[in-house]
C-alpha cells in the first residue's frame, strides 16, 4: 500500500536519515572497551580502529569480537538506504522498526553492557528514538494531517 508523501512523513524520513547517519559517525567515537587485566590495560576501541589494530593470532577471542561487532557497522548503513530510497511504500519505516529493535538488543544483549562505552551508549539512545519515529511513520498513513 502507497503512502502518499505529506510533511510528516518528509519530516520522519529526514530524521531517520540523520539518525542512522549519526549512528555510523559514532563507529568512529569511543564505542567499547576492554577491562583492565593483570597483565593489559583497560583500552577503549572504536569500531573502525579495532580492525586496524587487531592481532588474532595474538588473542584468537578477539578474533571473535571483530566478527561480533560487523552488524554494529553494516545495519545503520542498510537502514540508511531503506529510508533513502523508499520513499511511498513504507517498507523503509517497517524496515526501520525491525532493524532498530534487531540493533537495540544486539548492543544490549550481544554486545554486552559490561563492554559498552559512551559512543555505544549515544547510539543506543539513538536506536531507541529511531524506534519511536520508524513507528510514528508506520501509523501516519492512518494520521490525518
Amino acid at each position: 500500500m502507497k503512502i502518499v508523501p505529506n510533511k510528516q512523513t518528509k519530516r520522519l524520513r529526514i530524521g531517520l536519515i540523520i539518525i542512522y547517519l549519526v549512528q555510523v559517525f559514532l563507529c568512529t567515537s569511543a564505542y567499547f572497551y576492554i577491562p583492565a587485566t593483570s597483565t593489559t590495560p583497560e583500552v577503549s576501541f572504536t569500531i573502525l580502529s579495532y580492525y586496524m589494530y587487531i592481532d588474532v593470532t595474538a588473542q584468537p577471542a578477539l578474533g571473535y569480537l571483530a566478527f561480533a561487532l560487523i552488524p554494529v557497522f553494516v545495519i545503520p548503513i542498510v537502514l540508511f538506504f531503506m529510508i533513502a530510497i523508499d520513499q511511498t511504500r513504507g517498507i523503509g519505516f517497517a524496515g526501520g522498526l525491525i532493524g532498530s529493535v534487531i540493533a537495540a538488543l544486539y548492543l544490549l544483549f550481544g554486545f554486552g553492557i559490561a563492554m559498552m562505552d559512551y559512543g555505544s551508549i549515544i547510539a543506543l539512545l539513538l536506536y531507541v528514538l529511531a524506534i519511536f519515529l520508524s513507528f510514528l511513520g508506520l501509523v501516519s498513513r492512518y494520521l490525518k494531517t
